[in-house]
């Protein structure tokens, strides 16, 4: 395949570097798709701590990868605070889960700040831009949206927010 040909065809350097070692790990995993179990990461929130997972169970989860500052272009930044809010208030079995790319606690911490979004839950792998939704998922695109059910069934994958599928089909409120 051209990726691993491109691999190994680079320097040394390249091949060691965190981009590489990423790149080596997405072309060895077989991706995951819709209809299969999702897979559980380690994430922090921004105080440093493990994301507990036990939060999400037997609870829809919607989660928002990346793509803040996409979703909210051109909007007032407390768009998508208000709409996950909604999302909240008219259907409690769900968890909206938002995953930001970023190295540092202060990066997640000046996101959450600045979208308003402290009551929810934000949580980093830090590890800017090859982190486990990027090399087990294929997101390439931010935001990237996966819809888990309560069994914990990746159910659809999205590129961004579709609000008529999230509120007619993932979650059924209307």
């Amino acid at each position: 395949d051209s990726l691993s040909i491109l691999l190994k065809k680079s320097s040394p350097e390249i091949q060691r570097s965190a981009r590489g070692k990423a790149l080596r790990k997405y072309i060895k995993k077989r991706q995951r798709g819709e209809g299969e179990p999702f897979r559980k990461f380690r994430c922090y929130n921004v105080n440093g701590e493990r994301f507990d997972w036990g939060l999400a169970k037997g609870k829809k989860v919607f989660l928002i990868h990346d793509g803040l500052w996409c979703m909210t272009h051109g909007m007032d930044n407390s768009a998508l605070r208000k709409y996950l809010y909604s999302l909240s208030e008219t259907a409690p079995n769900c968890l909206p889960l938002i995953v930001v790319n970023c190295e540092e606690k202060e990066e997640l911490l000046a996101a959450i700040e600045e979208y308003g979004l402290q009551e929810f839950c934000v949580v980093s792998e830090f590890n800017k831009d090859m982190g486990i939704l990027n090399w087990l998922y294929n997101d390439t695109t931010t935001p990237t949206c996966h819809h888990i059910d309560e069994k914990g069934i990746l159910v659809k994958t999205t590129e961004g927010v579709k609000q008529d599928y999230i509120e007619k089909e993932f979650l059924n409120i209307r």
